[in-house]
């Protein structure tokens, strides 16, 4: 399988993804920049891949790219998977993902009046309407919280359909208590969105949510991973998994990398400062442990000459072949 990433414009905003917080930020949209993969480049691997096409999007939305109807359709029948939040109203794309059997994958954080409660912005309707619309094979991923729960009867019996399958995961929380403050993208701190265990069954504003955001306030001010930022480096392996193409067009050996790298791109972070002193022992923090061996992986890849796709699809086999990643 090949991830690409096409664009990072996006109908909706979704407040747990990288286009509200990463590391050390969590007020507001990212300064990420408005890029899409180039035309060219996409139908050249599509056209001389016989790998699955995974359409991504770590900031936007597959369904935002310009020209997403000419690479659906150059790539081969039933080999395509398309991650999309399916808000948009845009028959002719639901009508190619049907006639190249793509496989769609649509993450929910909730249904009607809750599906935009995460997803700023998302248009319940248009969703629903799309997910009836589609004939192809379809993969509902709701995350559960504790404002949802009593949803989830209602999911299986609406999605009751041959051709649709419905994952129920563990909500994604940025505080490892088991609650995600939810920010807008202006800033305004909305309410917090807790763990199915939790004693708090509705959207509020807590005093955890609070404490958690409350060192969030002051802005960082970094630089982009393009600007060779100073990262305390730790040496380490990061994983491979599947070739991964950012929305740059640097190619990389796994989705995780592909994920960091983008993260990255923003200037809201900084990792210089990261270490701490435990009597003479250096050592980094564990939040930031991880980060630093992948971003000091990537800073050494994007220093080799042949890192970036030319247009020759046989140079990400070299590229790869070449890392030290």
């Amino acid at each position: 399988m090949i991830n690409i990433d096409l664009t990072t414009k996006n109908t909706v905003y979704n407040t747990l993804g990288p286009q509200a917080q990463w590391i050390q930020h969590r007020f507001g949209r990212r300064n990420y920049p408005d890029l899409e993969l180039e035309l060219d480049t996409v139908v050249k691997i599509v056209q001389e891949s016989e790998d699955t096409i995974n359409l991504i999007s770590c900031y936007g939305d597959p369904s935002s790219y310009s020209n997403i109807l000419d690479i659906l359709d150059k790539v081969k029948e039933g080999r395509c998977v398309f991650n999309s939040h399916l808000s948009f109203k845009n028959d002719q794309l639901i009508d190619a993902l049907n006639n190249k059997q793509a496989y769609v994958v649509v993450p929910l954080f909730g249904i009607e009046d809750l599906n935009d409660k995460i997803l700023l912005r998302s248009n319940w309707d248009l969703v629903l309407k799309n997910i009836k619309n589609l004939k192809c094979s379809v993969c509902i991923e709701f995350y559960t919280y504790s404002f949802n729960y009593h949803q989830i009867d209602k999911v299986r019996s609406l999605f009751n359909s041959d051709n649709i399958e419905v994952k129920f995961k563990e909500g994604l929380y940025t505080h490892p208590a088991g609650f995600s403050p939810i920010v807008d993208e202006n800033g305004k701190w909305l309410y917090d969105a807790y763990s199915p265990k939790s004693k708090w069954k509705e959207l509020l504003q807590t005093v955890n949510g609070y404490n958690c955001l409350i060192q969030f306030v002051k802005p960082v001010k970094g630089k982009s991973i393009l600007k060779n930022p100073l990262i305390y480096r730790i040496d380490g392996v990061s994983a491979r998994d599947n070739i991964s193409i950012s929305v740059t067009g640097d190619v990389f050996p796994s989705y995780n990398l592909l994920v960091q790298f983008s993260n990255a791109l923003c200037s809201d972070w900084t990792l210089a400062f990261s270490k701490i002193t435990e009597r003479d022992k250096v050592t980094v923090k564990e939040d930031f442990r991880n980060v630093c061996i992948d971003l000091s992986n990537i800073l050494d890849y994007l220093k080799q000459h042949n890192n970036v796709y030319k247009n020759d699809f046989d140079s990400i086999l070299t590229n790869l072949a070449n890392s030290n990643i």
